[in-house]
């Protein structure tokens, strides 16, 4: 029982905010690594715990709190529960992409300092206020299951990313995540998010894991011709952007405009 649930606590710990008192990685001991490196099969369970989150916020304010009020505190409520680090990294990456036409060398000290440059503070701006306008234009209909499946689909984005994609250095916890290279560290997961968004969207569930990994590689080929390689910064950029991505695909509603409509079951 503990070889399957340390992985998750560590995929717990390291994508969320949320505190496990009675779980701590020792990185002195030969399981740790191991374990850190068999959590990415659990990004998508992640993911779940985040969306239900969300969803009972927004089922809870949304008789007494108006729409637009509501919207903002889920972008916030996701800021926060993530830590910012997926926003972190989509600013670093920002400040990265900035600087492509300096060396690697000067790229890369802009992209690990602490503080951040105007085009992360402009990027980072330009995201929250499209995720929030999204959430503002999603129907009631569809809003809880849009909540409970986006963070879903959006980790599951960054751990096909992960798994695919060379990692840009020799070290480093992304480095770490790809030591395990057996197939089913990808297969669970994907199934995983295929069974979750098939509850909640019937057949459109292929269109919208399409249009997730379709959000993801646009992401590494772009951060990878920019940055000469993909980071961890690069990983939680893409989980930001996949997000982004999927929140305004549910607000275009584009399949009612085909007649189909949400196919919710």
């Amino acid at each position: 029982m503990k070889s399957i649930l340390a992985p998750f606590f560590s995929a717990l710990r390291f994508l969320t905010n949320i505190d496990v008192p009675f779980w701590r990685e020792d990185w002195s001991k030969e399981d740790s690594p191991k374990q850190f490196t068999r959590s990415l099969i659990y990004y998508p369970l992640v993911g779940l715990i985040i969306g239900l989150i969300l969803a009972a916020v927004y089922w809870l304010a949304d008789s007494w709190v108006p729409p637009i009020l509501t919207s903002a505190v889920i972008v916030a409520l996701l800021a926060w529960l993530t830590g910012a680090l997926h926003l972190d990294g989509f600013a670093d990456c920002a400040d990265g992409v900035a600087a492509s036409h300096k060396d690697e060398a000067t790229r890369d000290r802009i992209m690990k300092e602490p503080g951040v440059g105007a085009m992360a503070v402009i990027a980072v701006i330009i995201l929250l206020l499209l995720k929030f306008a999204a959430l503002c234009a999603i129907s009631d209909e569809v809003m809880i299951k849009a909540l409970i499946v986006t963070p879903v689909l959006s980790r599951w984005a960054m751990a096909m990313m992960v798994y695919i994609f060379p990692y840009k250095r020799k070290s480093g916890m992304g480095q770490m995540l790809k030591e395990l290279r057996a197939p089913y560290v990808i297969i669970v997961p994907t199934i995983v998010t295929l069974i979750i968004t098939l509850l909640a969207f019937s057949w459109m569930s292929i269109v919208i894991m399409a249009l997730a990994a379709f959000s993801m590689l646009m992401c590494a080929f772009f951060y990878r011709s920019k940055l000469q390689g993909l980071s961890g910064d690069t990983y939680g950029a893409a989980n930001e952007v996949t997000e982004a991505v999927i929140f305004i695909f549910f607000a275009l509603q584009i399949f009612s405009s085909w007649g189909f409509g949400f196919a919710i079951v």
